[in-house]
């Protein structure tokens, strides 16, 4: 019975070829798309899977790549775990929350309640005294219901001011989380040097809302796992960054761009103009073709930059997630009425 390494390795360097490149593309979606409930391991995460991909160079034998798919299948494994106990822990805070507050409420009518409940037997014997020991019992017990009621109030103060002090540390400790949270909202993109993804949904939510007209545009660099594969990763960075630039250069003031995904990169503009205009002024950012040079093998070559872009009309598309939707799928799908430029 053959093993798979002796089957992949018998195999033409077309099936070696075709198996790097789905690794490739593979890892890079698990290193850009991992969940991240904590920044430090989310970035040592990414750091090793970077240097697994470091590893898949033209030329990688089949046996070689399935070694380094399984140090990454690993490494994947390690950071789920990781990532599923953080979570639960975060969890398990905001949950501890609501119990104590609900424990608050709870003692602070558990106890008064007791006292109107006497202080009503109280009442009924007042009413249907009829004798002076009557009322001298209802003031027996009356005295006896006030200093219960006394303790009571000395208790409740003491454990509010306990519960107080407990929430107003876990709220400290809340807003400790959310400012990291915010930290990463805000953190950039190490290639590009873009705000990334997930500071631009917050974005994107805020806007949507806004009165004024407000456009999602969307650009991608058509073919940059081809490029990766031809010329290296390093000058598909250098692609993927000077894109980046020849579309900041086109916005204006007011307008920003984000890192969204892979090859994409999304800019928010605001125009008071209509979606046939807007589309008409990104079309003119590639009324030529763009090129740049690359060295490759000692040797200047005159590279040219396809590339992909759309406009949608933010606030006609609601929900928020199905905006987002429609971004992710041209992207990843080029539905028909996706713009096409240099291929």
């Amino acid at each position: 019975m053959i093993s798979i390494r002796r089957f992949l390795d018998s195999r033409s360097d077309q099936v070696a070829d075709a198996l790097l490149r789905t690794t490739h593309l593979l890892l890079e979606g698990i290193e850009r798309h991992a969940v991240r409930p904590d920044a430090s391991d989310y970035d040592r995460f990414r750091k090793e899977v970077r240097l697994i991909l470091g590893d898949l160079k033209d030329g990688t034998p089949a046996s070689e790549i399935l070694v380094l798919a399984g140090q990454a299948l690993k490494a994947l494994e390690g950071y789920n775990a990781r990532a599923t106990k953080q979570m639960h822990a975060q969890c398990e805070d905001l949950q501890n929350m609501v119990a104590m507050l609900t424990r608050t409420m709870a003692a602070i009518t558990s106890g008064s309640q007791s006292s109107i409940s006497r202080l009503q037997e109280i009442e009924a014997t007042l009413q249907t005294a009829s004798q002076l020991e009557d009322f001298h019992t209802a003031k027996i017990r009356m005295s006896e219901c006030l200093d219960v009621l006394g303790k009571e109030i000395v208790r409740h103060r003491s454990e509010s001011a306990k519960q107080v002090s407990e929430m107003h540390s876990a709220v400290q400790g809340l807003c400790s989380r959310t400012a990291h949270t915010a930290e990463e909202l805000a953190r950039k993109d190490p290639l590009t040097k873009l705000p990334e993804r997930a500071g631009a949904e917050v974005a994107l939510a805020a806007v949507v809302k806004e009165s004024r007209p407000v456009f999602a545009a969307v650009f991608a660099t058509d073919r940059l796992d081809l490029i990766n594969a031809r010329f290296g990763r390093a000058v598909g960075d250098d692609v993927l960054v000077f894109f980046c630039q020849h579309v900041a250069q086109a916005l204006k003031e007011g307008d920003r761009l984000y890192r969204w995904t892979g090859p994409a990169i999304l800019a928010i503009l605001h125009r008071n103009a209509s979606l046939p205009s807007v589309r008409e002024d990104m079309n003119g950012l590639f009324a030529k073709r763009l090129t740049m040079n690359v060295t490759s093998e000692n040797r200047s070559v005159l590279l040219a930059v396809p590339a992909k872009w759309m406009v949608f009309a933010a606030q006609e598309i609601r929900p928020l997630p199905r905006l987002i939707q429609s971004i992710d799928a041209f992207v990843h799908g080029e539905p028909p009425e996706a713009k096409t430029i240099g291929s």
